[in-house]
């Protein structure tokens, strides 16, 4: 990282089309997802390399920006740049998740979006995916960087298995996320 998280959150909000582009904003330990009203004023993908992303991808009006393990901390910049709150309590996270949601959402990350997920079911302590793509899916080395547990990661052709701790509730969690998608 060569700039403090305020010059990557101008940098990436410029490149996503400027503060008035944004509609929403959301993170995980990883990726900073927009969602914004035109993509037509997203820079090209070399602009956001440039400033210091890994990638980016882009989906309709849905847009990450992967730029590593200091994704939160670049999304608050971003946020109290759009006047934005996050409040947490009651257990709860700023999205409302508990700790096994907070937890299947950052999975759910992994899988590209909760639309590559057909259907989620434990085996063991495993949280078994079934996905459309499995190229889409992140590896074994980027899911471990979430540190939430993770112990290994098997795949067999569209079956991922995620070997987890409190496999059981993360999978309720991330089946629940993915029925809300629908």
């Amino acid at each position: 990282m060569k700039g403090t998280y305020r010059d990557y959150a101008n940098a990436y909000l410029y490149g996503l089309g400027g503060i008035r582009n944004i509609k929403s904003l959301i993170n995980c330990a990883t990726r900073i997802r927009a969602e914004v009203k035109d993509p037509t004023k997203v820079l090209h993908d070399s602009y956001f390399r440039e400033q210091g992303a890994i990638a980016i991808t882009r989906h309709d009006t849905m847009f990450q920006v992967i730029g590593g393990l200091n994704a939160p901390q670049i999304i608050d910049e971003m946020r109290e740049q759009l006047n934005g709150h996050s409040l947490v309590g009651d257990g709860l996270n700023e999205y409302g998740l508990t700790e096994y949601g907070e937890r299947a959402a950052l999975i759910s990350e992994c899988f590209g979006s909760l639309d590559n997920i057909l259907r989620v079911s434990t085996s063991g302590s495993a949280v078994v995916v079934q996905v459309k793509d499995p190229s889409w899916v992140d590896s074994f080395d980027v899911m471990l960087q979430l540190d939430i547990g993770i112990r290994s990661v098997k795949h067999r052709g569209k079956t991922v298995y995620v070997y987890i701790d409190d496999a059981v509730s993360i999978a309720r969690e991330l089946s629940e996320q993915v029925a809300k998608n629908g």
